[in-house]
């Protein structure tokens, strides 16, 4: 009885949180945001650049694919100071969606996997961290094998979905909009990663080369849900 007290509440308290601390704001109508690049945003690619090339040569060495995560080495100031300029100049877009918020981590992410869809990130997930922010930038068009997001998705409370696993995740069919984001060094993209999402399976000749920053509200983001559970670089 107690542990089902307890599951029970788990599993609503993203409801409750929601009805007290309610989303607002653009990011509240489709869960993502494009926005224009600008010199702010690429001198933080400028600065990810070595490492971008480094990462980028790692991978390229395997020859049937392979993802590397590494935690991005500038300094958290300069980063923090990003994600407060981006939100400003953009109408409070992050503080009035998220209220309070924090920069949590800021890393690279250079992929590609050949053949058939296998990795978590490839299947249909949320990020299992209720509604967070990431923040994408790339020095380079991946129209190709964008994040494909089912749009309205962000406002639903996964937790409960406990019964997921890989063969579901891989039979999921979506019942809203699927929508490709795709990345260059001309846009920014801001995605809730509790949008139902995957990433596309790419190929050698087109590795995929991402800054991403996550940002976040504790109170939106403490209760941790069972899909797509993925650990911190």
């Amino acid at each position: 009885m107690k542990f089902s007290f307890l599951s029970n509440l788990a599993n609503n308290a993203p409801y409750v949180i929601d009805k007290l601390s309610p989303l607002n704001g653009e990011l509240r109508k489709k869960g993502y945001l494009q926005l224009a690049s600008d010199g702010r945003s690429r001198s933080i690619l400028e600065l990810a650049s070595d490492q971008l090339d480094s990462a980028s040569k790692q991978v390229e060495a395997h020859s049937n694919g392979k993802n590397l995560i590494q935690r991005l080495d500038i300094d958290f100031d300069i980063l923090t100071n990003y994600v407060t300029y981006l939100d400003k100049e953009n109408q409070s877009f992050i503080s009035e969606y998220l209220g309070s918020y924090k920069v949590d981590i800021a890393y690279t992410f250079v992929d590609y996997f050949d053949g058939e869809a296998h990795r978590n990130s490839q299947l249909w997930h949320h990020d299992s961290v209720g509604h967070r922010l990431k923040i994408f930038l790339s020095p380079d068009e991946i129209s190709h094998a964008p994040t494909e997001i089912v749009e309205g998705t962000h406002l639903i409370s996964h937790y409960g979905d406990y019964f997921w696993d890989k063969d579901k995740r891989s039979a999921y069919q979506p019942s809203g909009e699927v929508i490709p984001v795709a990345t260059s060094a001309e846009v920014v993209n801001i995605i809730d990663t509790n949008l139902i999402h995957r990433g596309a399976a790419l190929s050698k000749e087109s590795l995929r080369r991402l800054v991403v920053i996550e940002v976040s509200q504790p109170l939106k983001s403490f209760c941790k849900g069972r899909i797509g559970r993925r650990k911190q670089p």
